[in-house]
């Protein structure tokens, strides 16, 4: 089995600097998960994606809810 990690960001800030900040969230979970988890590494993969692939809304709450 090979595992993707995938990091993501919200769309505030340049499109350059989600896809080095999601990449860099996601390699660190690998980073982790190879030294504290016992992983091979050949079943981990990461891959940033930015603000292209939301996982949630970024539209601000109204108050109240």
């Amino acid at each position: 089995m090979r595992i993707e990690i995938r990091g993501h960001t919200d769309s505030k800030g340049s499109d350059q600097y989600n896809i080095v900040l999601s990449r860099n969230r996601a390699k660190s979970v690998l980073d982790y998960l190879l030294k504290q988890g016992g992983i091979e590494k050949d079943r981990l993969i990461s891959f940033g994606y930015g603000e292209r692939m939301p996982i949630a809304s970024n539209r601000p709450m109204k108050a109240g809810k």
